[in-house]
């Protein structure tokens, strides 16, 4: 590769995150814009990921669509010294002429993907059903204390234990 500035680009689909196993998102469609400035010494690596991905809201269960949209620029350095790795900076062996940057996208897009998947935060596709889990949480809050009540009336478990609850309740006797 020519020293200077180059452009890529890629769309990346569902078959690109079935190769490491796990798709959170249904129909994820995302499209990577990657621009590569080689020097003598270093590359740099300036990205811009821009897409869609369908989840469930973690509420109601309404199917719902999460938008991104990242910048993340990364240091490549070539034959450097391990120690030199960061988050920011990926160290090449000297052995590599190739560069795969398929794991370096597949690991911003998790980053960026959102640890909370409500309708507060996404657009929903259907209209929340947040008030109906409300209604179901309060009604399984109300029902519980009277398990518990149940509970406390198991009678007590062998009279010949009496005798030793009198020293317990009277320490002095």
């Amino acid at each position: 590769m020519k020293y200077g500035a180059h452009a890529f680009e890629w769309e990346i689909g569902p078959e690109f995150f079935e190769q490491y196993g796990e798709v959170d998102a249904q129909q994820p469609s995302f499209r990577v814009q990657m621009e590569l400035f080689k020097d003598t010494t270093m590359m740099v690596l300036k990205m811009q990921i821009l897409g869609t991905g369908q989840y469930d809201c973690d509420l109601c269960l309404n199917p719902l669509v999460r938008h991104f949209e990242s910048e993340h620029t990364l240091v490549v350095k070539p034959g450097g010294d391990e120690q030199e790795a960061d988050d920011d900076i990926l160290v090449l062996p000297k052995s590599a002429y190739e560069l795969d940057v398929s794991d370096v996208i597949y690991q911003l897009i998790k980053v960026s993907e959102p640890v909370k998947r409500n309708c507060d935060t996404a657009e929903p596709l259907e209209e929340c059903g947040k008030e109906f889990m409300q209604q179901y949480l309060a009604t399984e809050i109300e029902e519980a204390p009277l398990q518990e009540e149940e509970e406390n009336d198991v009678p007590e478990a062998d009279p010949r234990w009496d005798a030793l609850r009198k020293f317990k309740d009277n320490p002095d006797k």
